[in-house]
Formats: structure tokens, sequence, C-alpha cells
């Protein structure tokens, strides 16, 4: 697994995805790398892979745009089969590598799976909207929460 090309102007990149948290690795998947940036370094961060030729995938959104609070906000750039998931955010990268962490240790191979953990610690989403409404309301170990 080699680091993918994406500059200097970043304090830290990891290898994240199903390539490092399942057991077997799939290889017929993209590999994820999540990159921690300074904030005052991103704009030139993002400029920088774009013209190495990464693509913006989702939306490269402006701050004065973006309606997730700072801690949440992260953009995404495709080149080939590596994907880089950038930040600016130490909570959210923080935050990510926990998600992966758990991913790992509980080698969870169903990718839905995966993704129902990663919205619950990134964003303390509801993975499981069936369950959370049959859970009857006079249940002790939600009245002990």
């Amino acid at each position: 697994m080699n680091t993918p090309n994406i500059g200097s102007l970043h304090k830290r990149i990891t290898a994240v995805g199903s390539r490092v948290t399942c057991d077997p690795p799939p290889q017929d998947t993209d590999q994820d790398w999540l990159v921690l940036v300074d904030e005052k370094d991103f704009d030139g961060f993002a400029k920088s892979l774009i013209e190495q030729g990464w693509a913006v995938g989702g939306s490269l959104i402006p701050n004065d745009a973006n309606y997730l609070p700072p801690n949440q906000r992260f953009n995404s750039f495709t080149l080939g089969v590596d994907n880089v998931i950038a930040t600016a955010s130490k909570e959210f990268h923080d935050r990510f590598l926990s998600a992966s962490a758990m991913a790992k240790r509980l080698n969870l191979l169903k990718k839905e799976d995966r993704i129902a953990l990663f919205q619950s610690v990134l964003y303390a989403t509801v993975c499981d909207q069936a369950f959370i409404e049959s859970t009857p309301l006079n249940d002790p170990f939600l009245e002990a929460a």
C-alpha cells in the first residue's frame, strides 16, 4: 500500500477504509486515506490536489455556504484507486479514526454495517430507526442512561 502523492500541506495521513478494517481485506475496492490539514492550509491543499488531477468527490462546499458545523466538515478527492478524505477538523479526524478502529475490532465485513457505525460515531445519527421505535419506553437499560 503506497501512500499517494498529496504534497506537503498536511499534518497527518492515515490509511483507512475496508482495506484496513476488514479481515480478509477486499482487493477490489478503492484505497481510502484520511488526511488532517491545518485550517489555514486547507484551501491551498485542495487547490494543489485539483492541480495534480484529483477530482473532487461529493462537493467542495465553501465555508460560508456549509450547513455542517466546522467540527463535522470534510472534503473528498479521488485519483485512480485512491480516495482522500480531507479535513481541518481535529474532532472529525479523531472520530473517524475511532470509528475505523471499532470497525476493525468488530471486523465489519458488510459495507452497510460500516456505514451505520460511521454515521453513529461521526454524527450521532440513528442507524436503525426500527430498533429505536420498537424499544419500550420502560426499558431499564434506557432509564439507567
